[in-house]
């Protein structure tokens, strides 16, 4: 028996040895096959620059997503030999860090050289969990629901002082784009003390929220030295106005901060931002009470775009202690006052109105205009959620407090989104329409048909005389009867209204349904040109 299990082993030890020998083999062989095929690949024939310049791109471009995809360098120096040999030589693609693995940051820190760094690192934010459920529908338990939202979205904020302190710190003389979102430390402006010559992007988020006053930051951050600094965005928390660090910044919001100041001296802050052309204000507030300002409007000649989401005396009072420059656009995200009263002050300073002359009134919820130069230019002035739920009383108001914000001669453009009947009659829209007595162009899209019959002439009712230009979109219900009815009556002339334009363009987009027999009738009024879009 003895003899028979030394046998039995040595077979085993065998025929281990042999698979094992088998395997390695077979594991070279593969290598050296692949290594072959990737050699007579298409890629194989491409020049090392080329894969530079190729690979750069990769990793520029999901530099844009969400989330960015840090990863892409490593997957590229998996490939093959070659590709991993030119990966680890192309600096560029290794200086996008956003990752919170220790290991991680200190290999892409080393293999990025002296290339400028782009820096993203977000703790987790544990907001609301409703609707977190596991695969079969039960609500996770709150531990389980931050353990996921931990890996979805980050980690302690700790470990990101962690990493900035051992790893990115010292590298601060390379950071190109810089944003963070962590509860701020104490030691914050001792973390960033030192300069950042090639900073040209910082974000930070402090998702701490709190009734006390929001952190802010004292004018040591960066030593008062990041020359290249353009954008500058902060949430809860506040970077003191210094020319050193201003002065350049042309992309600025500000969002959720209490300052510890006055809305004087904050102004007088935006002042010293001469290069600004994009502001953000959202959801500001100061400690300091000031008398109105007694000294002239600032003047922010390069401002392009201004979007205010504020209280709305604290909008006032910036609105009136600025002047926006005559081809800005001005967005307000939510307005709670009667226009006239609100903009008639303020026209001196928004120089923009005066430069409209295309209106658009919307509904999809709450009532929206926006104001542009002329039909399809640039938008110069978007208010959103005028009011919740209008009503027919307030939709019909709105277009009186419209003529008081814009001159009625200077409209020539009105678009209407998003109108039903139950808001504005047939009867009251002409009302509406005719305070308007330039207009030459109206559009109608998602509205109710019954809306056309305000555009019908009668002895007794002419809206819109000069109207030349007629667009039509998506209606509830067909439109072809009344629709007839509008053109027959303004492509003939009216002894009661001989001053009648006749109608030279009926344009019907694309979702817009006709019937064909109604189209053919359409085309056989002659000066009518009807535009199928």
């Amino acid at each position: 028996m003895r003899s028979i299990d030394d046998e039995w082993m040595a077979m085993l030890n065998t025929y281990h040895h042999f698979i094992l020998a088998l395997s390695n083999h077979t594991a070279q062989r593969l290598s050296t096959l692949a290594a072959r095929q990737n050699d007579l690949g298409p890629t194989a024939r491409l020049p090392d620059e080329i894969l530079y310049i190729i690979f750069e791109l990769v990793v520029e471009t999901r530099r844009y997503l969400y989330p960015p995809k840090a990863r892409e360098p490593l997957r590229l120096s998996h490939v093959s030999r070659r590709w991993r040999n030119i990966a680890i030589h192309t600096p560029l693609i290794w200086t996008m860090i956003n990752s919170l693995n220790y290991s991680l940051v200190e290999l892409f820190v080393a293999r990025s050289q002296s290339a400028p760094l782009h820096i993203q690192l977000d703790c987790a934010v544990m907001y609301s969990a409703e609707g977190d459920v596991d695969s079969e529908g039960e609500e996770l338990a709150p531990d389980l629901r931050r353990h996921k939202f931990l890996l979805r979205r980050g980690r302690d904020s700790r470990e990101i002082i962690r990493l900035l302190e051992e790893l990115l710190i010292p590298q601060i003389h390379r950071w190109k784009t810089l944003q963070l979102t962590l509860v701020v430390p104490d030691n914050f402006e001792e973390l960033f003390a030192s300069p950042a010559p090639l900073l040209e992007s910082f974000r930070c988020d402090n998702p701490k929220r709190s009734s006390v006053l929001s952190a802010s930051l004292s004018h040591n951050l960066f030593s008062g030295h990041a020359p290249r600094l353009r954008k500058l965005y902060l949430t809860r928390i506040h970077l003191p106005f210094a020319p050193t660090l201003y002065s350049g910044v042309s992309s600025l919001e500000f969002q959720a901060i209490t300052f510890d100041l006055s809305l004087q001296q904050f102004v007088r802050g935006l002042g010293d931002c001469v290069s600004l052309s994009y502001l953000s204000l959202g959801q500001l507030s100061f400690l300091h009470e000031s008398s109105p300002l007694s000294s002239a409007p600032i003047s922010l000649p390069n401002l392009e775009t201004f979007i205010a989401m504020l209280d709305m005396d604290v909008m006032r009072d910036i609105f009136a202690s600025i002047v926006i420059p005559a081809s800005s656009s001005l967005i307000i995200r939510r307005f709670e006052e009667e226009l006239g009263t609100f903009f008639a002050p303020l026209k001196d300073n928004l120089l923009n109105l005066s430069k409209i002359h295309s209106l658009q009134v919307s509904c999809p919820g709450a009532m929206a205009v926006t104001g542009r130069a002329s039909k399809g230019g640039a938008r110069l002035l978007t208010i959103s959620n005028i009011v919740a739920e209008p009503t027919q009383e307030s939709f019909q108001g709105l277009f009186l407090e419209l003529t008081l914000v814009f001159p009625p001669s200077s409209i020539d453009v009105l678009s209407l989104g998003w109108v039903q009947d139950d808001l504005i009659e047939p009867s009251a829209l002409s009302t509406a329409l005719g305070l308007f007595p330039a207009l030459t162009t109206l559009v109608l899209t998602s509205c109710s048909p019954k809306l056309l019959e305000a555009l019908v002439v009668c002895d007794t009712s002419c809206a819109v005389p000069r109207l030349g230009d007629l667009r039509l979109g998506k209606m509830e219900d067909t439109a072809d009867s009344i629709l007839l009815r509008v053109v027959r009556s303004r492509m003939s002339q009216s002894e009661a209204h001989k001053d009648l334009a006749c109608l030279s363009r009926l344009t019907l987009y694309r979702n817009f349904k006709l019937a064909p027999e109604t189209m053919l009738e359409l085309k056989q009024f002659d000066g009518l040109e009807v535009r199928p879009r």
